[in-house]
C-alpha cells in the first residue's frame, strides 16, 4: 500500500479480524467484533438485538442459508438491514426517511447545530441502553 501511496491513510490500518459466518454463541472470537473507531458507543460495540430500537435483546438479526440468528457486532446490526429493512445488510437501501429531501451538503442549520443534535441522538440511545 504504501508503495502504491506513500500518504495513503489506510498504509496504518491492520485488519485484526472479520465476520463471516454468524453464530449464536456469544463468546465466539468475532461475535462481538467491531471496530472501536466507528462503533464507539456501547450501543453499536454491543449490539445483538433484533433491531435498531432494541440493540440487545438478543433475538435473530440474521438470515444465513435459510436459517436465523441472532449475531453480535457489525454483522447482528447489519442483519437488520436484511431481516427488518430488506436491504441485503446494507442501511444505503432501506427506505426510512427516504427519498431524502437533499443530500448532507444541502442541510440547513450550522455544523455546531448538527453536532449538537448528534449527540443528543447517543444521548437517547444511551438512556434507553441503560432502561435495558
Amino acid at each position: 500500500m504504501k508503495k502504491k501511496n506513500p500518504r495513503s491513510i489506510w498504509q496504518y490500518y491492520r485488519l485484526v479480524g472479520i465476520q463471516d459466518t454468524p453464530t449464536n454463541d456469544t463468546t465466539s472470537f468475532n461475535f462481538f467484533l467491531a471496530n472501536y473507531v466507528v462503533e464507539s458507543d456501547p450501543t453499536l460495540a454491543d449490539f445483538h438485538g433484533s433491531g435498531i430500537g432494541t440493540p440487545f435483546d438478543g433475538k435473530p438479526n440474521s438470515l444465513y442459508q435459510g436459517k436465523f440468528f441472532s449475531m453480535g457486532g457489525c454483522q447482528g446490526c447489519h442483519g437488520v438491514a436484511q431481516t427488518k429493512l430488506g436491504g441485503d445488510c446494507s442501511f444505503l437501501m432501506d427506505t426510512v426517511d427516504k427519498p431524502v429531501r437533499s443530500p448532507d451538503i444541502g442541510l440547513s442549520g450550522s455544523k455546531l447545530q448538527r453536532y449538537v443534535m448528534a449527540l443528543q441522538h447517543i444521548d437517547m440511545a444511551k438512556k434507553a441502553q441503560s432502561n435495558h
